[in-house]
């Protein structure tokens, strides 16, 4: 469209341009200036006549002939119409009526529908108007390059274009990438935790489904994972510090960046184990695990006194550059990973690394319910455990849902609603908020179309089948979809406020936003059973239990021997129905690891992945059921202790506490 708007617009523009000829000079007559102004004023109303007729000519080609000639099929060009709207009343999580029936019968084929509708309008847009660009620009329908144009956008959709059944369009997409995307060809710098979790990811996932499914593309032999491997080497320069931790930035062509900050983030850094590790176990070659585990160990090593990590650190020192200690931006999917590393490879070291951060998060950075009435896990210094941001990173989201894969399922849907509550509070959720949602950020108050609400509601429901759960997830979906539908897409929200769009459109809008929504309402909840869900919504495998890359574990010790026999005689009875009150609540994860298969699958089954993943679940329950306990009275003695100073006192009355008043209350005796 672009073009031939610009090929129109120059044919008009020497038209109107074109040098006339002089014509002798007449006489001066009266009135001379009034036909000269005249003139003026019909060669500047022809010439916007004519601006006018080639910018609609532009347009009917855009969507009249562009949309036949283009071979990912025909693209609407219009803003989709409003989906009505049902908003709920009251302040806490009890949802209206109309609510719970919008998501039943013909009301949730209706929602079902119009994901799809979703779905169709931003990839084909992004088909249209910006591949083979990395992402799409929605209300100029234009394309922008955002890691170095390796068309991210479509190698993170893969999946979702299985998932969708659209089967043509998949088989051009692997044919494209394939034959036509040159990994070479990208001499810019990439970031490459995104590129990781995004293209290697996405790349991977198509592989392993398809794989498995020769319906969808009958020639496919391995060209994704190849491309994955390609790719896969041109990020392992990062990699190359004294640390060992990966720089956050590279050049793709060259490995390096002149003048690179030399630091890293702990997500960033911390978040590459499902992609690399995966791609070993794949490739056969143990490279990619063993820079992907050195960085995660080593990040854990750096942890303080109270087993707390910071936010950032020197790739060159290992030093924190930021002890800022929390769930959110920087540092949230290195929690993830510590745990779906562990229900992926079965490798205790990841168990007892997550169970011991995740504990020690819950002891320190659980805000009381004195300030505000909402127990958020806040950003808190590493070592002190004093508050230190009484913002809330709307990344954190994703944490109800991780909490319930960990078996805590209670304190889950508690956070959830804490989350919904905000959600309705600001209509969609800023970036950043303030602990008493008197507020958002002043300078992040911008959403970018991102799914962990809608994530951690999907697992809530697949976890308790409760419709609460999918009717919130619903006014999310509806809020989004009417006030950020344009044109050629979905338009990021730069002010949440205020309502004003960015022309932007993240390729995680499709591959996680709309998935998460799709797996939900056609309740495709055995697919936790089946697959890791990476922190970008891609699907992966999981793997025997066996030794890592890098030899024995580091916890392969006599207590960890200990706990290990100690955890299977826990496992055994809370499946016989005897277990103590401390370890009721991991009673229906442990033993739903012998719940029967689902008669129809919705992804290709991998061999006893869902025992597997259950088995591995359970094992994190029993081992929170210790250590959380622990990790809070820990907590408590630590707080006196610093009271009784004088100046530790005056510290610890400067800043809210981060723990609960009751759960002080409750170790009084202890």
């Amino acid at each position: 469209m672009a073009g031939s708007y610009d090929i129109l617009e120059s044919l008009v523009t020497q038209q109107v341009a074109q040098p006339v000829a002089a014509a002798p000079r007449q006489p001066q007559q009266r009135g001379g200036a009034w036909r000269k102004c005249l003139q003026f004023v019909a060669r500047f109303t022809l010439y916007v006549f004519v601006l006018l007729a080639s910018t609609f000519v532009s347009y009917q080609v855009s969507v009249l002939v562009l949309p036949k000639l283009h071979e990912y099929g025909h693209f609407r060009d219009a803003q989709l119409a409003p989906y009505p709207f049902f908003p709920t009343t009251g302040s806490s999580h009890q949802l209206a009526p109309e609510a719970l029936d919008r998501v039943s019968g013909a009301n949730l084929d209706a929602l079902i529908a119009d994901v799809e509708e979703m779905f169709d309008h931003a990839f084909a847009g992004y088909m249209t108007h910006a591949f083979p660009m990395d992402d799409l620009k929605p209300i100029t329908c234009a394309g922008r390059n955002s890691q170095g144009g390796m068309a991210i956008t479509l190698l993170d959709s893969l999946d979702m274009l299985y998932l969708m059944g659209r089967d043509k369009d998949l088989r051009k997409a692997v044919l494209y990438i394939s034959k036509s995307l040159n990994f070479d060809a990208v001499d810019e710098r990439v970031h490459v935790f995104e590129v990781t979790i995004r293209a290697v990811g996405g790349l991977l996932s198509g592989h392993v489904l398809l794989s498995r499914d020769k319906r969808a593309v009958p020639w496919y032999d391995r060209e994704l994972l190849d491309q994955a491997v390609s790719l896969a080497n041109r990020l392992l320069p990062a990699f190359d510090t004294p640390t060992g931790i990966p720089e956050d930035w590279l050049n793709l062509q060259s490995g390096k960046i002149p003048g690179a900050s030399r630091q890293a983030c702990t997500a960033c850094a911390g978040t590459l184990i499902l992609e690399f590790g995966v791609l070993s176990r794949l490739t056969g070659n143990p490279i990619y695990e063993e820079k992907a585990r050195h960085a995660m160990v080593f990040i854990y090593n750096q942890r303080s006194a109270k087993s707390m990590v910071g936010t950032k650190l020197s790739t060159d020192t290992g030093e924190w550059l930021d002890p800022s200690a929390g769930v959110g931006a920087c540092i949230d999917s290195y929690y993830e990973y510590l745990l779906k590393a562990y229900l992926m490879f079965g490798d205790k070291e990841y168990l007892e690394m997550f169970v011991d951060l995740y504990s020690s998060n819950r002891a320190h950075s659980a805000l009381s319910e004195a300030v505000g009435g909402m127990v958020w896990p806040v950003d808190v210094h590493m070592t002190s455990g004093r508050v230190v941001n009484p913002f809330i990173s709307s990344l954190a989201a994703f944490w109800p849902g991780m909490q319930v894969m960990a078996g805590q399922l209670e304190d889950g849907a508690k956070l959830f609603w804490h989350w919904d509550m905000a959600r309705r509070k600001f209509g969609l959720l800023p970036e950043s908020f303030a602990a008493n949602l008197a507020g958002a950020h002043p300078t992040m108050a911008y959403y970018p179309l991102r799914p962990e609400h809608i994530e951690s509601g999907y697992v809530l429901y697949s976890a308790t089948h409760k419709l609460e759960f999918m009717a919130a997830v619903a006014e999310n979906h509806m809020a989004l979809r009417n006030k950020t539908s344009v044109r050629c897409g979905f338009a990021g929200v730069g002010d949440v406020p205020s309502g004003n769009l960015e022309d932007k459109m993240e390729s995680f809008f499709i591959s996680e936003t709309l998935k998460y929504l799709y797996l939900l309402y056609t309740k495709r909840t055995d697919v936790l059973d089946q697959y890791v869900l990476s922190t970008e919504a891609h699907f992966l495998p999981t793997f025997p239990a066996d030794k890592s890359p890098s030899g024995a574990s580091m916890f392969a010790t006599a207590r960890g021997r200990e706990n290990d026999r100690r955890r299977r005689g826990e496992r055994d009875r809370v499946e016989a129905g005897q277990a103590g009150s401390h370890l009721e609540p991991c009673a229906a994860v442990c033993r739903s690891q012998r719940a029967p298969r689902q008669a129809q699958p919705t992804l290709p089954v991998l061999d006893h992945s869902d025992s597997r993943i259950r088995e591995r679940r359970c094992d994190v329950c029993l081992a929170l059921a210790d250590a959380i306990p622990e990790k809070k009275r820990t907590a408590v003695y630590q707080w006196r202790a610093a009271a009784r100073h004088p100046l530790k006192a005056s510290l610890a009355s400067s800043a809210p506490r981060a723990l609960a008043l009751d759960e002080e209350e409750h170790f009084e005796g202890v």
